[in-house]
């Protein structure tokens, strides 16, 4: 009878152990995927400090807080469909970005104090 309590025994420790296993290894799957998300995240961010840098953009976070980063993503080491949208906003706030001229309202012909109905002629 004992050794048959002991052969129960050592199935139940064995069932225990592998159960205690089991679940670390389901804790360490969880926790290699979180590392594979934040892997992914920081490739995404390299890629798009690259392409940042590319084009010339003066301050990488001003550039960043007007792009929409949920519509891109990392294929082969380039962030897709971020070119569209730095072409976009270099168009329309090129001041962002090194090398842009700035925009300047066109003359309209008339010189100063024309538009008010009256003539400057200096200081008296």
């Amino acid at each position: 009878m004992t050794t048959e309590i002991s052969e129960e025994e050592k199935t139940l420790g064995a069932e225990e152990e592998l159960e205690a296993l089991r679940a670390e290894n389901e804790a360490l799957r969880a926790r290699a995927e979180e590392l594979e998300a934040e892997l992914l995240a920081a490739r995404l961010d390299f890629a798009v400090e690259n392409e940042l840098r590319g084009f010339g953009a003066k301050s990488s976070k001003a550039v960043r807080a007007l792009l929409d980063l949920g519509g891109v993503e990392l294929k082969d080491g380039e962030a897709v469909g971020l070119k569209e949208q730095l072409e976009r906003l270099r168009e329309e706030q090129g001041y962002l970005f090194a090398g842009a001229a700035p925009r300047v309202a066109a003359p309209t012909g008339k010189s100063r104090g024309e538009g008010f109905g009256f003539k400057f002629t200096g200081v008296r």
